[in-house]
C-alpha cells in the first residue's frame, strides 16, 4: 500500500519463511520513515459527557481533537444524527488519525481498522469523512455488510448485528489538506463463509474497485442512481426537523390494551421493596433506573404502595399499529419530549429510515401518536418527521423553501396557489407512500436517504398533494384531512367477521390465512374479504398484519417472551371487542392503500416525465430548523415534561 516494491526486499531468503519475514520487518523498521496503526476497536455507544478522555476533553478545556469531527456535524446535520458519533470506535479513529497523520506531517503512513460501517455514509459522520479526505492520499474501503436489523438483511462475518467494513487510510509522503483523498470502494457479498473466503484470497492490485463521489462530506461509498437521482431534493432538506422516536428500553410500559397496563402498574407498586421494583423495571446497563431523579416526578423507588400512574395514552408502536403506553418519562430510556410537546389535534408524524437502505412497501408511514423508535419496520426506522414543530402549528419547513416552490409554480401559472407546509407534506406522502416509490427506486435507495421528485408543474403538484391528503386521511383512520366526502369512518362493509373471535390466539400459530377463500382465521374467528396482497403487505420487510396479530396473542412476541420482569408476564387473556374493530379498520386501510397505489404510480410517472425542481434550485434549510424546538413550552404542562 505504501510503495514497498519487490526490488526493495530482493535480498530475502526463500528457504526460511520466518527469517524472510524478520528481515523484511527489520528493513521496514530501520530504513523507512513510516507509521502504521491497525486494529479492530470496540463498537459501543458511550456517554458524551464523560467519554473520550483527552481526545474529547483536553486538560486545558480548549479545542479538542473530537471537535474536528463534531463541529461539522453540529453545523450541517440534525441533532439526532450526532448521537452516533459518541461511540468508542469513533474515538479510536480520531486518535489513530492524529497519531499517524498529524503528529508527524510527512512520510508514509497507514491506518487500517475493522469497525462499524455507519461512518461511511451516515449523516452525522461528515466531519470524520472530511478529516480523512484531508489527511490521506488514498482511502480503500472493503465493505463487508452484515446489517441484520435493516430492511435488507445481510449475513455478518462476526456474531453481531452491526454492519462492518475494513478501511485503510494511506498517506504516501507529505500531507496535502487541500486535495481530497481518492476513495476506492468494493463490496464483499454472500454468506459469512463466502465473505471470509473472498477476504482470504483478496488481491488489492486486482480488485474491481469503484470510485466514491468527490466532495469533502460525501459518503465513502458509491452513490447509487447517478446525477439524475441526486438532483432530487432530499426528504431531510424539505422537512428539516427529524428525530428518533420514543425508546422505552423495556416492553412492559407498552400494550395493545390499556387494561393490561393498569394491571402491570398495580403489580409494580404492590410492594415498596427496591429489589422487587428493580426486577420489575428491567434495569439497563445505561440510562434511567428506579433511582433516577426526573424533574417534576417522584423517584420510582420512592413511590408508595398503590401510587397512581401517569396517564395511559395512544402510542405508535409499529407501522399501522396503534397501541397504548404510559406517558411517563421515568419509564423511558429516551422519551423524545419534543415529540410529545408537539402533539395537537392537527399534528401528523411520518416515519422512515433516513440512514439505511429501505425495503419494499411505503417509504413513509403516518402516525398521529408519538411513534416508537422501531415504528417503521420493527428493526429500526427511527426517523420521525413531524408536520409541525410544536402544538402552535409552526411549520416544519423553511418558509423560504415554500416561497421558492411557489415562485417556481407561478412562473408557469401566475394564479398557482401558495405552497403551504400542509400541501408539501401531502405531496411528499403521496409520492413516497402512495406509489411504487421503493420498487421504482430500489437501486437508488441502496444509498440511504429518500429523495423527492418535486414537480415544477403546479397542476401536477396539486394532483399529487390531493392524492397524499387522501392517503393521509385513510392511514390516520379518518382523523386528519377530513372533507365533505371523507368522514371519520374508514371501514368497508365487505370486510366482516363471521364470527368474531371468542378467545385470544394462544400464539402466532393460532392464526392463519386461507388464500383460496380470502379468509383470515384468528383463533376461532373468521375475517372475510382479505386479498393475498393485503395479507402480504409489508413495510421494509415487516409483514404488517402478522406483526399486528403477534402482539395480540396470549404468549406475545419479541423481547417480551424472554423478559424476566414479572410485569411482562402479565399478558392479555381474552380477545377484546376493540381489537375486532381495529383489525377490520387495518385490513380496509391496507386494501384501500393498494387500490390508491395505482393512481399514485401514474402520477409519479407524470412527475418524472415532466419538468422538476432540482435540489440546487432550493435554499438549504438553516441549521436552527434542524434542531428540535424547546420543550420549555406551555403545551408540555399537561404532559409532565
Amino acid at each position: 500500500l505504501i510503495g514497498l516494491g519487490p526490488s526493495q526486499y530482493n535480498f530475502l531468503d526463500d528457504d526460511d519463511p520466518v527469517a524472510e519475514e524478520g528481515k523484511r520487518a527489520e528493513y521496514v523498521k530501520f530504513n523507512l520513515n513510516h507509521s502504521v496503526c491497525i486494529g479492530n476497536p470496540p463498537y459501543m455507544r458511550v456517554d458524551r459527557q464523560t467519554s473520550g478522555g483527552w481526545i474529547a476533553h483536553p486538560p486545558d478545556g480548549g479545542h479538542s481533537l473530537f471537535d474536528d469531527i463534531h463541529e461539522p456535524a453540529r453545523q450541517h446535520t440534525n441533532f439526532s444524527h450526532q448521537a452516533s458519533l459518541f461511540n468508542l470506535y469513533v474515538y479510536f479513529w480520531r486518535w489513530s488519525i492524529w497519531k499517524i497523520f498529524e503528529q508527524t506531517s510527512s512520510g508514509p503512513g497507514v491506518v487500517g481498522f475493522v469497525t462499524a460501517s455507519s461512518w461511511l455514509n451516515g449523516p452525522g459522520f461528515l466531519g470524520l469523512r472530511q478529516l480523512v479526505r484531508e489527511l490521506a492520499d488514498d482511502i480503500y474501503v472493503v465493505d463487508l455488510g452484515g446489517d441484520n436489523f435493516g430492511a435488507r438483511a445481510d449475513e455478518n462475518i462476526f456474531p453481531i448485528q452491526t454492519p462492518v467494513a475494513i478501511v485503510f487510510l494511506v498517506r504516501r509522503s507529505l500531507t496535502d489538506r487541500g486535495t481530497p483523498a481518492r476513495v476506492r470502494y468494493i463490496q464483499v457479498v454472500g454468506t459469512r463463509e463466502e465473505k471470509l473466503d473472498r477476504l482470504n484470497q483478496f488481491d488489492f492490485a486486482g480488485a474491481s474497485w469503484l470510485a466514491a463521489p468527490d466532495g469533502w462530506h460525501t459518503p465513502l461509498t458509491p452513490v447509487a442512481g447517478g446525477e439524475s437521482w441526486r438532483e432530487h431534493p432530499a426528504l431531510g432538506d424539505l422537512l428539516p426537523w427529524q428525530q428518533p422516536g420514543c425508546k422505552f428500553g423495556r416492553t412492559w410500559p407498552i400494550a395493545p390494551d390499556p387494561a393490561i397496563l393498569e394491571k402491570r402498574w398495580r403489580r409494580f407498586v404492590a410492594t415498596e421493596s427496591p429489589v422487587d421494583r428493580a426486577r420489575c423495571f428491567v434495569t439497563p446497563s445505561a440510562g434511567r433506573n428506579i433511582n433516577t431523579l426526573v424533574f417534576g416526578f417522584t423517584r420510582l423507588v420512592d413511590l408508595r404502595v398503590g401510587a397512581q400512574h401517569q396517564p395511559i395514552v395512544r402510542y405508535g408502536y409499529r407501522s399501522f399499529d396503534r397501541q397504548w403506553a404510559f406517558n411517563d418519562p421515568r419509564l423511558a430510556k429516551t422519551e423524545s419530549p419534543s415529540l410529545w410537546a408537539s402533539l395537537s389535534n392537527k399534528q401528523i408524524f411520518v416515519v422512515s429510515d433516513l440512514t439505511r437502505p429501505l425495503g419494499l412497501g411505503p417509504a413513509l408511514v403516518a402516525c398521529l401518536h408519538v411513534p416508537d423508535l422501531d415504528f417503521h419496520h420493527g428493526r429500526g426506522g427511527k426517523d420521525v418527521i413531524p408536520l409541525y414543530r410544536d402544538s402552535d402549528l409552526t411549520p416544519n419547513a423553511d418558509p423560504y423553501l415554500l416561497e421558492t416552490i411557489t415562485k417556481a409554480h407561478r412562473a408557469i401559472d401566475r394564479l398557482a396557489p401558495e405552497v403551504t407546509v400542509e400541501r408539501l407534506f401531502a405531496y411528499i406522502y403521496g409520492s413516497l407512500a402512495g406509489a411504487d416509490y421503493t420498487k421504482r427506486f430500489s437501486e437508488e435507495l441502496t444509498t440511504p436517504g429518500p429523495r423527492v421528485p418535486l414537480s415544477r408543474d403546479p397542476q401536477l403538484f396539486g394532483a399529487m398533494a390531493d392524492h397524499g391528503e387522501c392517503l393521509l386521511w385513510l392511514q390516520t383512520y379518518g382523523e386528519r384531512f377530513q372533507t365533505s366526502r371523507r368522514g371519520s369512518q374508514v371501514v368497508d362493509a365487505v370486510i366482516k367477521w363471521v364470527p368474531e373471535p371468542s378467545r385470544i390466539p394462544v400464539d402466532t400459530h393460532d392464526y392463519r390465512y386461507d388464500a383460496t377463500v380470502r379468509r383470515l382465521i384468528v383463533a376461532d374467528g373468521i375475517l372475510e374479504g382479505i386479498s393475498p396482497e393485503v395479507w402480504e403487505f409489508e413495510v421494509s420487510g415487516m409483514p404488517v398484519i402478522k406483526k399486528w396479530l403477534g402482539y395480540r396473542t396470549a404468549r406475545g412476541t419479541g423481547r417480551a417472551i424472554s423478559s424476566t420482569s414479572p410485569l411482562d408476564q402479565i399478558r392479555p387473556t381474552d380477545w377484546i371487542p376493540e381489537w375486532s374493530i381495529e383489525l377490520r379498520e387495518l385490513v380496509h386501510v391496507l386494501t384501500a392503500t393498494l387500490y390508491l397505489e395505482v393512481k399514485g404510480k401514474g402520477l409519479l410517472e407524470e412527475v418524472l416525465a415532466g419538468e422538476l425542481i432540482r435540489a440546487a434550485d432550493l435554499p438549504s434549510p438553516p441549521a436552527i430548523l434542524r434542531q428540535p424546538p424547546s420543550t420549555n413550552h406551555k403545551s408540555t404542562e399537561h404532559l409532565g415534561f
